[in-house]
């Protein structure tokens, strides 16, 4: 499965992460938080393969979590 990870930069909350899972949804999210915080930019969209099995998913959810 594959998902999209997008960086963004704001002055007061420093790196905000939000996971989407198509570009539909980015351009969306995109529009949406350009028109109620317009000082927030984007910074990166990493696009991130996530393994479709129960054990797969466990596993990369323990490399990948963070605390």
């Amino acid at each position: 499965m594959k998902i999209y990870k997008l960086h963004f930069a704001d002055i007061e909350h420093g790196t905000i992460i939000q996971w989407k899972r198509n570009k539909r949804e980015i351009a969306k999210f995109k529009r949406e938080w350009r028109e109620q915080f317009p000082l927030r930019e984007l910074v990166l969209t990493e696009t991130t393969q996530i393994p479709d099995d129960k054990q797969g998913l466990v596993d990369w959810l323990n490399d990948n979590a963070t605390r």
